[in-house]
């Protein structure tokens, strides 16, 4: 495998590039097809501000990434979109009966950790069909693992929220 060096120091504020390209020239460089040569030989960038890019990009990629997982969950989970539907009743009916704050965080902590265990779920599963299309016992344990992990939070979750609709709903019934 050929390396390619990239030297880089500060004079004057900006950054200096020295190139080193693979024997062979620029094209027999694969690492190279993704790097944009032009914009770091060209444009003077303090470390400072190219940091501040890479921070921004990877924040930028790390959002996009996790919304594209959001958006597999719901489109290939029936549990999870059974879960955003109580959800979706869970918030309509907490603004009805006019929860406090404390029970909104409650409630918003407890939705969180059913959704988070419902990804963590999919994911398992996913992982272990890529690595044991067939089967096997110990995949077919951890399967049944995360899933139980996601009843386990659901069934929390309803007696959670026993304890904060139960009060105001028998209050209304009186």
């Amino acid at each position: 495998m050929e390396k390619i060096f990239i030297l880089a120091w500060r004079k004057g504020g900006s950054q200096q590039i020295s190139y080193h390209p693979p024997p062979g020239g620029l094209e027999s460089g694969p690492a190279f097809a993704s790097l944009d040569l032009q914009l770091i030989l060209d444009t003077p960038v303090s470390f400072e501000d190219r940091t501040m890019k890479s921070e921004f990009s990877r924040l930028h990629f790390a959002f996009k990434y996790a919304w594209e997982g959001v958006l597999f969950l719901f489109r290939n989970e029936p549990n999870a979109r059974i879960h955003l539907a109580l959800t979706i009743v869970a918030v309509a009916l907490a603004l009805w009966l006019g929860f406090s704050t404390v029970e909104w965080v409650i409630l918003t902590v407890v939705i969180g950790v059913v959704f988070a265990a419902e990804a963590m779920n999919t994911a398992i599963e996913a992982l272990t069909d890529l690595v044991s299309p067939d089967y096997h016992p110990r995949a077919k344990a951890a399967k049944d693992v995360a899933a139980a992990a996601v009843s386990i939070t659901a069934v929390m979750a309803v007696i959670v929220a026993l304890f904060l609709y139960l009060p105001r709903l028998m209050a209304l019934l009186r």
